[in-house]
């Protein structure tokens, strides 16, 4: 026991830093330490703690044992339940804040505590990542099986993975993140999470027209369709780009041009000044005055 000028001292009291040397076995950082009068009344409290930390284990790990049973009979029965023509409930997922569930396993119990303060604090309003479990040691198959019935993923942090364990996570569609510095599991995590985020859609209008008269057409001799007389007001409209159908400044119609044609000639865009025919997928309602928007639409994956 030595102060810390390294000098040897026979007590320490509340708020004296310590350096302990002797431990039969190295313990975890943050670990409580108590005194015992005797070695033996000391090994009979740690037997008894050890004994008692199993049970707590084997009791998580029996719940997750459950709960993989429960989920397995659940999609037999529903699999029954469609063989024989019955109706299937499927539960739909609640709206909020989506969650992404991970497996931490860390070499030892420092770098395990510093995975799970930076992996922690990631996310935002939208998408969290969820801490299933922690321990030190490498990926065992017990985490393989956790993480495929959370549907999650396994972070292992400076340890090796085994060869069955890798083939069985594959196996089972577990991803293991495998890293050794921080820095790059956290940016592997937000590529988990950045997947859960909902795409940004943008719309650029490319081209405006007003409907000015509504008439009729005969295809091929039997049916009759309806056909927008149409004046482009502004840009181009395009026959390929989604279209808006406005009234009142309202939308009535949202989706795609069946035809664009100028005169009787089927034409692949119209410019501002030009007089054209439209018609559109599966919807027939339009007015005169109506207003047609022709727009570009993007999509673009978010990231944390």
């Amino acid at each position: 026991l030595k102060n810390e000028a390294g000098v040897q001292v026979a007590a320490a009291g509340p708020g004296t830093p310590v350096e302990v040397d002797g431990w039969r076995e190295q313990p975890a950082a943050g670990a409580e330490v108590l005194e015992a009068p005797g070695e033996q009344k000391a090994k009979s409290v740690v037997d008894l703690r050890v004994e008692r930390g199993e049970r707590l284990k084997m009791a998580a790990d029996m719940e997750a044992v459950n709960e993989f049973r429960r989920i397995d009979q659940e999609k037999r029965e529903r699999e029954e339940q469609v063989a024989e023509g019955e109706d299937v409930v499927i539960p739909q997922q609640q709206p909020g804040v989506k969650e992404v569930y991970f497996i931490v396993k860390g070499d030892v119990s420092g770098s395990v505590e510093a995975v799970l303060n930076s992996v922690s604090a990631l996310g935002n309003e939208e998408v969290r990542p969820h801490i299933l479990r922690s321990g030190v040691g490498p990926v065992t198959e017990f985490d393989v099986e956790h993480a495929a019935v959370a549907k999650g993923h396994i972070i292992s942090f400076n340890t090796p993975i085994e060869p069955n364990i890798a083939r069985a996570a594959e196996a089972a569609g577990v991803l293991i993140l495998d890293e050794n510095i921080i820095y790059r599991l956290v940016d592997d995590v937000k590529a988990k999470l950045s997947e859960q985020l909902t795409p940004l859609t943008t719309q650029r209008v490319v081209g405006e027209a007003d409907i000015a008269q509504v008439f009729e057409i005969n295809v091929k001799g039997k049916t009759n369709m309806p056909i927008a007389g149409c004046r482009i007001r502004n840009g181009i409209v395009y026959k390929n780009t989604k279209v808006k159908v406005l009234r009142d400044k309202k939308v009535v119609y949202e989706g795609t041009l069946s035809s664009l044609k100028n005169v009787k000639k089927d034409v692949s865009e119209m410019r501002k000044g030009n007089e054209c025919g439209l018609s559109f997928n599966d919807w027939s309602g339009f007015q005169i005055g109506d207003q047609i928007q022709s727009y570009e639409e993007k999509v673009e994956k978010r990231t944390l």
